[in-house]
């Protein structure tokens, strides 16, 4: 994951960003990568010096 600063430098911040499941018993996250783990949805969430993107994850099967 990169960041962008005021300055307009990017940075790669993989490193230090961590990673949330709102549903781990359906989508679990380590290190950015999201596995499914059963039917359900969750929303996955990687947070960087209190900043933070959210994206929605659903498993079908």
């Amino acid at each position: 994951m990169n960041a962008v600063f005021d300055t307009g430098r990017t940075v790669d911040v993989s490193p230090l960003v961590t990673w949330v499941s709102s549903n781990s018993a359906s989508v679990t996250v380590k290190d950015g990568v999201v596995t499914a783990v059963k039917k359900g949805s969750a929303t996955i969430k990687a947070i960087y010096q209190n900043k933070y993107v959210t994206f929605r994850v659903m498993v079908y099967a």
